[in-house]
């Protein structure tokens, strides 16, 4: 079977130009390979986090490897060079694991992902740590099938989960908040529309402490039946549903910046056109599938996303004047 480079982490010509300072392309390297041509898939979840310390070199990454295979990689030279293991399913799963996300906490990867159950028969949803000999923690105690996890974790160690629940027509979007990554959660019912289809949810947290989710909604009778939805944990509430994008044609795959409270609310997600950022920076001639941005840290930032068969990747460095 052909297999596929993955994260070729390469350089944009040129400068990108912010307020603070300047944006300088910075290296080229291969994580590994995977079968698949949607490996980083499908932008709702974080893939690729760096240990706590704003001077950190160590980075973490998950990736698919085929269709029942998940691999989580990491670096201690940011980037230049990387080791790979796979990730284990939970032992009350079909041996299989989809669509990987992940979070640092007290510099240990937490990975979320989507496993085909034994008990209930649906795909549901499991968190663990491979560094540590907790068994895994089932987050989706629902009666559908759950799909495409997105995880944050806050400053106390208070995990935030997001994902895809379908059921009988019907899809929603579902959070669970769990105290450890050892614990039960909490889980509610973000979407709350039974008459249109919401997919594809990305969670982070800007401005200090605010836990920010955004998805995709399609409304097949609206005139414009395609939105990206966003709502907002401030002050012991949930606010209400905001429009941040309406259009005819599909908005696709959201994806909200991994921050960690250090900024203020950015996204990104495709159109017909390329990729639409919603605050945050964007570097000249962004345009394809499953688009990621991130400020890492104050200095190191990138942004990837899908060309043909290649995941790209691209770092900079931030000369602050």
């Amino acid at each position: 079977m052909l297999r596929r480079n993955l994260f070729v982490i390469c350089l944009i010509c040129g400068m990108f130009s912010i307020a603070l300072g300047q944006w300088y392309p910075a290296y080229v390297s291969l994580i590994g390979t995977s079968e698949l041509p949607n490996a980083t898939a499908y932008s709702n979840g974080f893939k690729i986090a760096t240990s706590e310390s704003i001077h950190s070199d160590t980075l973490w990454v998950v990736y698919a490897q085929d269709d029942s295979i998940c691999n989580w990689a990491y670096s201690i030279d940011r980037g230049v060079t990387w080791d790979i293991d796979r990730i284990m399913p939970a032992i009350w799963g079909k041996n299989n694991v989809r669509n990987p996300s992940l979070d640092v906490w007290n510099n240990m990867p937490i990975f979320v992902y989507e496993t085909d159950s034994l008990d209930s028969g649906y795909a549901e949803i499991f968190l663990e740590c491979p560094f540590d000999y907790c068994v895994p923690t089932r987050v989706s105690i629902t009666n559908g099938n759950s799909t495409l996890p997105a995880i944050v974790i806050d400053d106390s160690c208070g995990v935030h989960v997001v994902w895809q629940e379908e059921r009988a027509g019907d899809t929603e979007i579902y959070y669970s908040y769990l105290s450890s990554y050892c614990s039960m959660g909490d889980t509610i019912n973000l979407s709350y529309n039974s008459s249109v289809l919401d997919n594809y949810p990305s969670i982070s947290i800007f401005n200090g402490g605010e836990i920010h989710v955004i998805w995709q909604r399609i409304d097949p009778p609206c005139e414009t039946p395609y939105s990206i939805v966003h709502r907002v944990f401030r002050d012991t509430a949930w606010s209400e549903i905001e429009i941040l994008d309406g259009h005819w044609e599909p908005l696709e795959h959201p994806n909200l910046d991994y921050c960690h409270g250090e900024d203020s609310f950015s996204a990104a997600w495709e159109t017909g056109d390329g990729v639409i950022f919603h605050g945050g920076y964007c570097p000249y001639g962004a345009s394809g599938e499953y688009p990621i941005t991130s400020v890492v840290t104050s200095v190191w930032s990138f942004f990837y996303y899908g060309i043909v068969d290649d995941i790209n990747a691209h770092f900079y460095y931030n000369a602050i004047y």
